[in-house]
């Protein structure tokens, strides 16, 4: 049996919100000029980003951010590239950097101090989805690349016993894979090659979809369709599974 250990977004600069240990009142709103964009929900205030020792917050620096009552915003590592996230069991996080090429364990140092930066792995192809389980008494990291879905075992640090699930999967357009895994089932996402074209129905296989394949490779079933931009896929406490589709444009 499997069990999911939870992943996170991560953007250019790993920003992670904590619960604030002190009492000091949050920021003024910002003016109707400088109001975030959007719709943002009720019971979020305002608070400028801290930066951990040993991080630089780059264009982060000045910024500030809405957060929930009692939390507070830290930019916490320097990760160029950074795209998705997931925690280990042994309390580090994973983190995939697209274009980087790269898969990053950022191992906590405690108190207001910057991570301690791994490369696990080098010289993959645009990484992009990542997620953490455990599966037969093992830790699992499920990867999503330009064309294909993997996993390895993690084990004190390191990763081993490389295995691909699926490949061949098509590129271009909407090309990041992304992943969640839950009860030895992994789910991941092909984007469509455009924002509307009819042959991605027709492609094989088709795209604008999310699709399901167990760990050991097999049952690799299509589970949604119309899901142009499938991206940070996450399951609900209640196995529900989620996408958040980017059509910003």
């Amino acid at each position: 049996m499997s069990r999911v250990l939870g992943s996170a977004a991560a953007a250019a600069l790993v920003v992670v919100g904590i619960a604030s240990c002190t009492s000091a009142p949050p920021e003024s709103a910002p003016s109707a000029a400088a109001a975030t964009t959007g719709n943002p929900a009720p019971g979020l205030h305002t608070v400028r980003l801290t930066v951990a020792d040993g991080a630089h917050a780059g264009r982060a620096a000045g910024r500030s951010l809405r957060v929930p009552d009692g939390w507070r915003a830290e930019v916490w590592a320097d990760a160029p590239g950074a795209r998705m996230a997931a925690w280990l069991p042994d309390g580090s996080m994973l983190l995939t950097t697209g274009s980087e090429g790269e898969l990053l364990r950022l191992e906590p140092r405690g108190g207001d101090r910057a991570p301690t930066v791994h490369r696990l792995a080098t010289g993959l192809d645009d990484p992009q989805g990542v997620a953490v389980t455990e599966h037969d008494g093992r830790t699992v990291v499920v990867l999503g690349e330009a064309t294909r879905i993997e996993t390895w075992r993690y084990d004190d640090g390191a990763l081993g016993d490389h295995r691909v699930l699926v490949d061949g999967l098509p590129t271009g357009g909407h090309g990041g894979k992304f992943v969640a895994v839950r009860d030895g089932v992994v789910a991941y996402d092909i984007g469509s090659a455009s924002n509307s074209d009819g042959a991605d129905r027709r492609d094989h296989p088709d795209r604008a979809v999310i699709r399901q394949v167990r760990l050991d490779g097999t049952g690799d079933t299509l589970l949604a369709t119309g899901v142009r931009n499938g991206e940070g896929l996450a399951h609900a406490p209640d196995g529900t599974l989620f996408a958040a589709v980017n059509q910003a444009d």
